[in-house]
């Protein structure tokens, strides 16, 4: 939008402090619910009762374990993180399927998929301008699109390291519909249990979320399963592995953005991470002894919305960049002379055919 110079200078250095600012806000958030979260689990379970240090306590645990995974670089610590907590999500979710109300999971699952469609466009401009509407789109809809746009920039970053050596179906397939499926089920697991229990079981969930917080209810889910002494523990370490996971990529990617020249760069120094790690952990605390989940939610919608407009400008040069791009004969973009005949990059993943390309591949070719 604004050319190379403003991308190099003063502007260029504003633009990357309102990303860090932005990105701190929105990791020390998350990390608040999951401090928020842990601390009810551990009164549920072992009946530690939340307060200032046992929320400092498990802010301490957390820091030290993602900023330990974040110095071990990207494919060592995210990797195996990340692999081991997908792996405890997918078990307790199948877990809660097969011995909780699984008949009424599958048709709540039907049901909402196809109101989720349906009602889309409904569900993306709702705001209840009525007068017993206490805010809900604005303090739950909306705050929450807030949120992810301060994880906007960070999680662009991150996902073109992640993008490397892999195909554009490779990467959509895995990185956005594989995940998004995923909440889809996850949610009609865990809602379905909640449901069937407050409107078919006699059970008042609804009681647990207004003494105990909203925070409380992942735990209170499990009550209704088999071997919930069992589970609950497990979902324990699941959440705070999930956080540390979560804190550890953003650590990763926030500290080599926060280098002068990080064009080349692989990993920050250590220093750095340690730094940013220490940081945030320190935010999230801050804004969860002050504030509990309202101040939470505060401080993730300031540090997000500026974003917005980040985003914004992000689009409009995007779409001026491509209008100005040169076309062949036949309508095609013609690759730029930096990237041209530039080689593939060297990790690339061997990208096997498929079953129906190598029934074709052997009839065809022998």
């Amino acid at each position: 939008m604004l050319g190379e110079k403003a991308a190099k200078g003063k502007f260029a250095g504003f633009i990357d402090t309102l990303t860090v600012f932005a990105i701190t806000g929105g990791v020390a958030g998350s990390l608040g619910y999951g401090l928020l979260q842990l601390a009810s689990g551990l009164n549920m379970v072992f009946g530690i009762a939340p307060s200032a240090v046992v929320y400092s306590g498990i802010a301490l645990a957390i820091v030290i374990g993602y900023t330990i995974s974040s110095t071990s670089g990207l494919k060592k610590g995210i990797a195996w993180l990340s692999d081991k907590n997908a792996w405890i999500f997918i078990g307790l979710m199948l877990f809660v399927l097969v011995f909780g109300p699984t008949t009424y999971i599958f048709n709540l699952f039907t049901q909402s998929t196809g109101s989720y469609f349906t009602h889309f466009m409904e569900g993306m401009t709702y705001t209840a301008p009525f007068a017993d509407s206490e805010l809900w789109p604005q303090w739950w809809d909306m705050y929450w699109w807030v949120d992810w746009l301060s994880f906007g920039p960070i999680v662009g970053l991150f996902c073109v390291r992640l993008g490397y050596g892999r195909t554009i179906r490779q990467f959509v397939i895995v990185n956005w519909l594989l995940p998004a499926a995923f909440a889809f089920i996850w949610f009609s697991v865990f809602g379905g249990v909640v449901l069937h229990a407050q409107l078919f079981e006699g059970i008042d969930i609804f009681s647990v979320y207004t003494q105990q917080g909203a925070e409380a209810l992942t735990f209170s889910a499990f009550d209704l399963v088999p071997l919930a002494q069992i589970i609950k523990p497990i979902m324990i370490i699941t959440i705070a592995l999930s956080f540390v996971t979560l804190a550890d990529s953003m650590t990763s990617t926030i500290s080599t953005m926060s280098l002068k020249e990080n064009q080349d760069v692989k990993e920050a120094p250590v220093s750095l991470k340690v730094f940013w790690g220490i940081t945030m952990g320190l935010a999230s605390l801050v804004f969860t002894l002050t504030g509990g989940i309202d101040g939470i939610k505060m401080v993730k919608t300031f540090a997000g919305f500026p974003i917005l407009f980040v985003g914004l400008f992000m689009l409009g040069g995007f779409i001026r960049y491509m209008s100005k791009r040169p076309k062949d004969a036949n309508g095609q973009y013609v690759y730029e002379d930096a990237v041209a005949d530039a080689p593939d990059d060297p990790n690339e993943v061997e990208v096997r055919p498929t079953w129906l390309e190598r029934k074709f591949i052997k009839k065809y070719r022998g």
